[in-house]
């Protein structure tokens, strides 16, 4: 029993000593994985370049923690008086049974390189995959990461990932429908959205501004005018909801009536 406890303890004292040096190698990694990639963002690229750097970054981190677990899971095993050397050996030839079980996880590590070697989407972007819409918080060896308007995190994974749609790249098309009376004057009422589309485009230094585009709709009680420009995605909600308001005041104080 004396010789069992002191195997116990050393094996226990070895495990103790392969978690801190697993816990300081893997902050070590990360540590490194930010110095480097740091300077390089800093450096005047464009912003989807500055992107794709940074999700290179989270991937070096993701493939430095899987290789630390592994060798560290096989250190442990030697640590715990387990040889290792047949479990690998077994591993191997059990590795056509594993393969079929794994087909799963290889489609996804494989989708994720085509992703970051085709450059579909970085970390920071806005993406829809599917039904999902949300800001791409990281991308791994398996999975992507991507959190909606509402703060919810969605985990999808890289072979699941088939169809994008990047909103990130690029300007996007908006519009703001304005329904006046009738019986208003409709080239004054195109004038003031003018007016209040070259005011907010100035203020966000959007060219070409936004202009009016005439009338989209109509019924007896009120005619719609639309409102149309480009912004960057990043300002889509923020440049809506002040064309909201500046249009609504600039009619207002025109006497223009709004329906």
């Amino acid at each position: 029993w004396q010789e069992k406890r002191e195997t116990a303890l050393s094996g226990g004292l070895q495990l103790l000593k392969l978690a801190v040096v697993y816990g300081v190698l893997r902050w070590l990694a990360s540590v490194a994985v930010r110095r480097i990639s740091r300077p390089v963002r800093l450096l005047p690229v464009d912003p989807v370049r500055a992107r794709r750097i940074e999700t290179l970054a989270s991937l070096a981190r993701s493939a430095a923690s899987y290789t630390l677990s592994v060798v560290f899971g096989i250190l442990a095993l030697k640590a715990l008086g387990v040889d290792p050397m047949p479990l690998i050996t077994a591993a191997g030839v059990a590795g056509l049974a594993i393969g079929f079980g794994a087909q799963r996880l290889v489609r996804d590590v494989i989708g994720g390189f085509f992703i970051l070697l085709e450059n579909q989407f970085g970390v920071g972007e806005i993406i829809t995959v599917g039904a999902v819409t949300g800001t791409v918080c990281e991308i791994g060896l398996r999975t992507t990461r991507l959190r909606d308007a509402q703060g919810r995190l969605y985990i999808l994974s890289n072979g699941d990932i088939t169809t994008v749609c990047n909103h990130s790249r690029g300007e996007v098309t908006v519009s703001l429908e304005v329904s006046v009376a009738a019986s208003a004057d409709l080239e004054q009422a195109s004038a003031v959205l003018d007016e209040a589309g070259a005011a907010v485009s100035a203020r966000h230094g959007l060219t070409p501004p936004f202009r009016s585009q005439g009338i989209s709709a109509f019924d007896a009680a009120k005619v719609t005018l639309k409102l149309v420009g480009s912004v960057p995605p990043a300002l889509q909600e923020q440049v809506l909801g002040e064309l909201r308001e500046e249009v609504f005041e600039r009619l207002r104080r025109s006497g223009v009536p709004v329906v």
